[in-house]
């Protein structure tokens, strides 16, 4: 047995106190009892009563800090869990058109939030972080350390790679020494790519064709609005929020699906999930989008995992309160036994 508030038990300690105060009590009781003459007979029932009735009280007290204290028999189990095993490669857009807010709170945030949900339920998978606008870098390297994927998701910022423009291409490039072919017994290989599709590179899809024949498979999500778009807000030197000014005139970012189109026209192993600017379920998409390009088979382990504790407070509890009731009881017996002569 163990006790979630293991500390509360020194209240036990605490005890003593009511003890010192019986004492004394009894003491005091001894005098009156001589003072006012009391029936030698009555008398011992009196104390007996008493006594008895004070050893109910220590136990109501010493079951109520027992039950508060949190008690509870720990229990493992040995249970067989499916894991995946895949290798995961997301990609992501960081371009400052990803800081347009037509998505709360913003196109990069919410792919950020979506993220870290879909690192955390995909544990047992090899997840990596490339991040692109102009260029390529590598944010996390191939990892099964959720955590440390979850980290390298929350520090992505807009514009903090390379030229502000957008390369999907050399995103892409950079994923083919992230996962090069034959190097794997990972049973399936997902690179996940989240953009609003502006593109001002080169076209990707001979990149996007070379990572489906290296074994790789493309799950293409497209954020925020394609019909009227969404300002690109920027912070001034001095501290003020404005907007993305070009040639004069206020920058309008509008999601563009035709090179998202182009890429899963090209390639047999790709989709698209037109996320725009409403909500979806990416864990789900992303299921779904390996049962139709083909199976992930996981692998079957057993390991050893902590169950819900079995909690025995009640039992603490109950016993607390029957001792409270007798003590309740003896003690109106001890006050009705007094005699006097």
């Amino acid at each position: 047995m163990s006790y979630d508030f293991s500390q509360r038990l020194l209240w036990l300690f605490l005890l003593i106190l009511p003890v010192v105060i019986y004492l004394f009590d009894r003491l005091m009781r001894e005098k009156l009892f001589r003072w006012f003459q009391v029936r030698p007979g009555s008398r011992v029932k009196y104390l007996v009563l008493r006594g008895c009735a004070f050893a109910a009280f220590l136990l109501f007290l010493t079951f109520t800090v027992l039950a508060l204290a949190g008690p509870h028999q720990d229990k493992k189990e040995k249970k067989k869990r499916q894991l995946r095993g895949d290798e995961i490669l997301l990609m992501v857009d960081v371009s400052r058109s990803m800081l347009a807010e037509d998505v709360y709170p913003s196109r990069l945030e919410k792919v950020k939030i979506d993220l870290e949900e879909f690192i955390w339920k995909n544990k047992g998978s090899r997840i990596g972080l490339i991040a692109f606008a102009g260029d390529a870098v590598i944010k996390c390297p191939m990892t099964t350390d959720s955590w440390f994927a979850v980290q390298a998701v929350r520090e992505l910022q807009a514009g903090s790679v390379g030229r502000g423009s957008t390369s999907l291409a050399s995103a892409l490039r950079k994923s083919l020494a992230m996962l090069p072919p034959g190097e794997t017994d990972s049973p399936s290989r997902n690179i996940l790519i989240f953009t609003d599709g502006e593109d001002h590179e080169e076209d990707p899809v001979e990149a996007a064709q070379k990572i489906e024949a290296a074994g790789g498979r493309l799950l293409l999500i497209a954020v925020g609005n394609d019909r009227t778009g969404a300002r690109i807000p920027v912070v001034n030197e001095d501290g003020t929020g404005s907007f993305l000014l070009h040639e004069g005139r206020e920058v309008w970012s509008k999601t563009d699906l035709t090179v998202l189109h182009k890429i899963t026209q090209n390639c047999r192993n790709s989709a698209l999930i037109p996320a725009l600017d409403g909500s979806y379920d990416l864990f789900e998409h992303y299921q779904a989008f390996s049962e139709k390009v083909g199976t992930t088979s996981g692998v079957t382990g057993e390991i050893e995992v902590d169950v819900e504790a079995e909690y025995i407070i009640t039992p603490f509890a109950w016993a607390a309160l029957i001792f409270l009731s007798l003590y309740i009881v003896l003690n109106t017996l001890a006050g009705r036994a007094i005699r006097f002569e």
